[in-house]
């Protein structure tokens, strides 16, 4: 409100007297709110050097926040491994234990004991082949959360070091240049990188917040024609050559949603449809069910397709379709959560050389029809 109504005076006052609060101590995401709003209220009031220590002071929080969770996830998959180590280790111990009991019964005789020395045997076979399968599942799942996890770094410090060498490089040949078209075009190639940079910690931060439950949703009656065409006219501009967006016309709906969200959802998988279609054509745009209670959003392209083994994972976290691909594959992982979120569900159809289908379903919650028709295409 206080920064709204540019009341920074006082916003800064009672954000310092709320970081000064002993609950607002104890929950850190909140005391980072309060930070950044009280380092906001310092820029806007003109105390650089104070909002330059300030915001300095947050990031180093947000970051040990963010390793905390890190080391934590490591040593809880640390601790499992252990515990699949004693867990082999009983089993070895059980199965040491049954072959000495089968000598035993074996030196004492009889037909009637013979047969139960088989049946045994055979049981333990079977539990060793079972344990065997399961040992190995176990396995396979600790080898491929280790190479996500070093995949995840590997990209991430390939993605965060590759604009800010840009960044860092041509601002030291900005100084220096004395040609202004040369000087516009540095500063734009900084201004793009610094976008992407800022998206690529957006897309981390808004993972975390997904997971741990601190997303916040502000649901507002939005005109999806209205919503589709804006996204429709910043994508055209990214569009590749040879390929063609089309947006599907459809009846207007005044559709109960957050914007925000929704319009982060439909430009990440517009996104992955641009990366991985080189020709033919792109199509998005809704449908209204309302028999089914619920509103159809849909991206289709004439791609690569999606290898079948790959559609029960092209949603998790760090998943890319080839290892040279750019991005550390977090655009889908954010659409999942987020649609999880606004209580619907996500899903993919996709024939390999002929391109995918994602498919979005959330729940109406208002309908307001409208005689208009929105279509685009291109």
């Amino acid at each position: 409100y206080y920064k709204e109504s540019k009341q920074y005076e006082e916003g800064l006052k009672l954000s310092t007297r709320a970081l000064a609060l002993p609950f607002v101590k104890q929950k850190i995401r909140v005391y980072l709110d309060m930070m950044r709003y009280q380092a906001d209220f310092n820029k806007l009031l003109g105390n650089y050097a104070e909002a330059d220590k300030i915001y300095s002071s947050y990031i180093q929080k947000n970051d040990s926040v963010m390793s905390a969770k890190y080391y934590n996830d490591l040593a809880e998959l640390s601790t499992q491994r252990e515990m699949d180590k004693m867990a082999l280790k009983n089993k070895q111990m059980e199965l040491q234990s049954t072959k000495d009991h089968a000598r035993m019964l074996l030196m004492e005789g009889g037909i009637l004991l013979m047969l139960i020395i088989c049946i045994a045997s055979g049981y333990i076979a079977y539990t060793r082949y079972k344990y065997g399968i399961r040992l190995k599942k176990a396995k396979e799942k600790a080898e491929e959360a280790e190479h996500l996890k070093s995949t995840f770094l590997a990209n991430m410090n390939h993605e965060i070091r590759t604009p800010l060498n840009a960044i860092v490089g041509f601002s030291q040949v900005l100084v220096d240049e004395e040609n202004i078209e040369c000087r516009r075009q540095y500063a734009n190639i900084i201004d793009n990188n610094n976008e992407l940079l800022q998206r690529l910690i957006s897309d981390v931060l808004d993972l975390s917040k997904i997971e741990s439950n601190a997303l916040q949703l502000n649901y507002t009656e939005t005109s999806l024609a209205t919503l589709m065409d804006r996204i429709y006219s910043s994508t055209l501009l990214r569009m590749p050559k040879g390929v063609r967006l089309e947006l599907t016309p459809e009846k207007e709906l005044m559709f109960d949603t957050d914007k925000n969200r929704l319009t982060q959802i439909i430009t990440n998988l517009l996104n992955n449809a641009i990366k991985h279609t080189k020709e033919g054509f792109i199509r998005f745009g809704y449908e209204i069910k309302e028999d089914e209670k619920f509103v159809r959003f849909f991206v289709e392209d004439t791609g690569e397709g999606i290898p079948e083994d790959k559609l029960n994972d092209i949603f998790t976290r760090f998943v890319q379709l080839k290892e040279m691909d750019r991005g550390v594959g977090l655009g889908l992982a954010i659409c999942k959560g987020l649609v999880s979120q606004m209580g619907g569900t996500i899903g993919v159809s996709s024939i390999l050389g002929k391109g995918s289908t994602f498919t979005v379903l959330l729940p109406l919650r208002a309908i307001f029809e409208k005689n208009n028709i929105s279509t685009k295409k291109d």
